[in-house]
């Protein structure tokens, strides 16, 4: 870490630092114009009401976004930690249905006849299933819009104050506007949404025609089996 004499800095004046914060390497590379150039304009910007108001508007506005932004954060990772709970129980609960199922006699009228009571507990999980990822989805879509729109204007706040404590009483607000700020894109769930809603649609359909087959016997194909 660069160092350098503090004897030296004490004496010198506040003149001599504007003189030479821009033409003296020794102290670009210790930082201590910069420093020092950073307490002076927050003295001059505390000095000013205006642009004193202004600082202040602006740290509380960021530090409401800023918690605002962490509370989004968090409500969408216990959204995607419900999601993954909600297909979880959707195929722990069909594999354990069809594994009761599969225990059943086949082929017998009366087991045949109460394929209907796990077709409906099965349609029932996949409804169920598909309704709670739909309703998350389209929470996760909502929370999408507001954190882009927060993190926007978080960004132009943290703007307009580092612009302020730089330039100091030379700051002017028409002049110093953010222009064409870069916002991380929020993820996107799109894609997340038509494949899980398809799949569980899919599974759905298959352990029901599963159900039929064990307790039915539709896999004895007539035609075939006078054909070959």
């Amino acid at each position: 870490m660069a160092s350098y004499d503090s004897a030296a800095v004490v004496n010198i004046s506040v003149n001599d630092v504007e003189k030479n914060e821009q033409t003296d390497p020794q102290f670009d590379r210790d930082g201590y114009c910069h420093g020092f150039k950073e307490i002076r304009n927050l003295v001059w910007v505390t000095n000013d009401p205006l642009l004193k108001a202004a600082l202040g508007e602006w740290n509380r506005k960021e530090q409401i976004l800023s918690a605002r932004l962490e509370s989004k954060e968090k409500r969408g990772d216990f959204l995607l930690n419900e999601i993954y709970q909600l297909m979880g129980f959707f195929s722990v609960f069909q594999g354990v249905l069809l594994t009761a199922v599969s225990q059943m006699t086949p082929s017998t009228k009366s087991e045949c006849g109460k394929v209907w009571a796990p077709i409906l507990l099965s349609a029932f999980a996949g409804a169920f299933t598909v309704i709670g990822l739909f309703l998350r989805f389209r929470i996760l879509q909502s929370l999408k819009y507001d954190y882009i729109l927060e993190k926007r204007s978080l960004a132009e706040v943290s703007f307009r104050r580092k612009r302020l404590l730089e330039m100091g009483r030379e700051f002017r607000f028409f002049k110093h506007e953010s222009r064409k700020l870069t916002v991380p894109k929020f993820k996107s769930f799109e894609g997340s949404k038509i494949f899980l809603l398809a799949s569980t649609i899919v599974l759905t359909g298959f352990f029901i025609v599963s159900h039929f087959a064990v307790l039915c016997d539709m896999w004895e194909i007539k035609s075939f089996r006078s054909g070959l």
